[in-house]
């Protein structure tokens, strides 16, 4: 036999309200664009900028792995020699900076001058 003094307890805790159900949705959805879509839209911009900037003398890096230097452009293919005498043609949205080589050709070349005055 139920003591009618709990049910009378369990009924007065009453429901949760759901207005909390949206709020904690609410939050996921924050949390969820803070860690992966916010990220993932910076990259993808800071893609089309290299893309968009990408000339001939830049040492790109293929999305197979190829390692070359933009030889030419022209219009979405690029040429790219991956050795002396090798040249390949590559969707231009396939090629990516090499990581950890931030200093272009003519950084390079303004550095040594430098050093040698």
């Amino acid at each position: 036999m139920q003591n009618p003094e709990l049910l009378i307890l369990a009924q007065a805790a009453g429901a949760p309200n759901p207005m909390m159900n949206l709020v904690f949705i609410g939050l996921m959805v924050l949390i969820f664009w803070f860690i992966v879509l916010r990220p993932q839209a910076r990259e993808a911009k800071a893609h089309r900028d290299f893309v968009a900037g990408l000339k001939a003398g830049d040492e790109v890096v293929s999305a197979g792995g190829l390692y070359g230097k933009v030889v030419s452009i022209d219009g979405a293919i690029a040429h790219v020699e991956l050795t002396r005498g090798t040249k390949v043609r590559f969707d231009r949205n396939k090629l990516h900076p090499i990581p950890g080589a931030a200093i272009t050709a003519g950084d390079a070349e303004a550095d040594k001058k430098k050093n040698d005055d």
